[in-house]
C-alpha cells in the first residue's frame, strides 16, 4: 500500500494585488502609497492576543518601525505610530512621509503566536500625489480646498483625516450623507478632484488635514470583502487667525477717514473764527483797547477813542478813531499821537455833535 506524502501547501493569490496568501499561518498582503505621502491600514488578530505586545517592524530587531504594549492610545516613533483597538481586535499602523526607501515588506504581529507580512509599494504615479499646501483661514470663515486624484480612482471612497493629538481620526467619506450643515462637507467630481469645505472656522479647526482615497492592493475598486488600506494624497495644513489681512486694512482706512474729517472740521472751524467782520478786527492774542479820553473841558462829554492793535510788532502804523461831543463854542481840532519805536505819525479822524443851548 502506498502512503502519499502531501506536501506543505503554500497559495499564492495574485500577489500583486493586495489578497491573502496564507503560508503556514501568516497573513500577507500589499499596501501601496506615493512617496511624500502617507498610508494607514490595520493589521488584525485573534481574540485571545487582545493584551500582548503588537508591533510593526521591518526587521527581527525592529530598528525601522514601531512596538507597543499599550492599548487605546496612540504611540509614536518618528513617522511610524500605532493605535491598539482591542476591542475591534486589530491594531492601526500610520506612516507619514513615505520615501522609496521605505519600499519593502514589514512584519505585523506579536512575538508569540502570530504574524502578518505587509508588503509595502511606494511610488510615484502622479504629480498630484504626496503634495503638501498651506491654507490659510480666519475665525468664522468657510472655506474649500481641492484634492486632486488620479483618473484610476474616480469610483473609489475618498476620505478627510485629521492629524491631530489622536493622532488621525476620520472626519469625513464621500459614502456618508453630506448635509450642508456638517462642519466639514465632502464632494467628489468622480472625474479628477474631490472638494472638503470647513464651515464657520474657529481656532480649534487649526491644523493637518488629510485627503486620501481607500483602496486595496490593485487600482479598481475594492469590494465588500477586499482588505483595504488608506492612500494619502495631499496634506493641507490650515492655519486658523483671528482677523483677516481686509478687515485690518479695512479698520485702518475708517480711522484714517476720520481723522481726515476731524482735520478739515478744524480748519474750517479757525478759518471761521479769523473772518474780519465790520465794527471788530480780531488779531491773535491781541485784543481791541478801549481808552477814554478825558478832555478839560468840564463842560464837555467824555472822550473815547478805539484803538486797534497791529497783530505783529513792527512799523505798522497806528491810528484811532476819535468821537467828541462838545458844545458848540468848545468846537475844536484834536490829535491824538501815538509813537512806536521812535516814529510819529499823527492821525485825527474827528466826528463833531453839535447840542443846541
Amino acid at each position: 500500500m502506498l502512503s502519499i506524502i502531501q506536501p506543505r501547501l503554500k497559495i499564492l493569490i495574485n500577489p500583486e494585488q493586495m489578497n491573502l496568501c496564507l503560508s503556514d499561518q501568516v497573513l500577507c498582503f500589499r499596501v501601496t502609497g506615493c512617496t511624500g505621502g502617507s498610508v494607514m491600514f490595520k493589521c488584525p488578530y485573534k481574540t485571545n492576543d487582545q493584551h500582548k505586545g503588537k508591533y510593526f517592524c521591518r526587521d527581527r530587531d525592529c530598528r525601522t518601525g514601531i512596538s507597543t504594549e499599550t492599548q487605546h492610545r496612540w504611540v509614536h516613533d518618528g513617522r511610524f505610530s500605532l493605535y491598539d483597538d482591542e476591542n475591534s481586535r486589530f491594531f492601526t499602523v500610520f506612516i507619514r512621509n513615505l520615501s522609496r526607501e521605505d519600499d519593502s515588506d514589514y512584519t505585523c504581529g506579536n512575538n508569540q503566536t502570530w504574524s502578518h507580512v505587509v508588503t509595502l509599494v511606494v511610488n510615484r504615479t502622479s504629480s498630484s500625489c504626496g503634495t503638501s499646501v498651506l491654507q490659510t483661514a480666519y475665525k468664522g470663515q468657510t472655506i474649500t480646498f481641492h484634492c486632486e486624484y488620479d483618473h484610476t480612482f474616480q469610483t473609489h471612497t475618498k476620505v478627510l483625516y485629521r492629524v491631530n493629538g489622536a493622532p488621525v481620526h476620520v472626519l469625513n467619506s464621500s459614502q456618508s450623507s453630506q448635509s450642508s450643515e456638517k462642519k466639514f462637507i465632502l464632494s467628489d467630481s468622480h472625474k479628477d478632484h474631490f472638494n472638503v469645505t470647513i464651515r464657520d472656522i474657529s481656532a480649534a479647526d487649526d491644523g493637518v488635514y488629510l485627503c486620501g482615497v481607500e483602496r486595496d492592493g490593485s487600482d479598481k475598486a475594492p469590494s465588500d470583502t477586499s482588505k483595504t488600506h488608506i492612500t494619502f494624497i495631499k496634506e493641507i495644513h490650515l492655519n486658523v487667525s483671528g482677523f483677516p489681512v481686509t478687515a485690518v486694512v479695512s479698520v485702518g482706512l475708517v480711522l484714517l477717514a476720520v481723522c481726515l474729517v476731524l482735520m478739515l472740521l478744524k480748519v474750517k472751524f479757525r478759518r471761521k473764527h479769523d473772518v474780519i467782520s465790520p465794527d471788530r478786527r480780531e488779531t491773535g492774542d491781541h485784543e481791541t483797547a478801549q481808552e477814554e479820553i478825558q478832555v478839560s473841558d468840564p463842560e464837555s462829554t467824555p472822550l473815547y477813542s478805539t484803538v486797534q492793535l497791529p497783530t505783529i510788532s513792527s512799523d505798522e502804523l497806528l491810528y484811532a478813531a476819535v468821537s467828541f461831543q462838545k458844545h458848540e463854542e468848545s468846537l475844536s481840532d484834536v490829535t491824538v499821537r501815538f509813537s512806536e519805536e521812535g516814529i510819529y505819525s499823527d492821525y485825527a479822524s474827528v466826528n463833531h455833535s453839535i447840542t443846541p443851548n
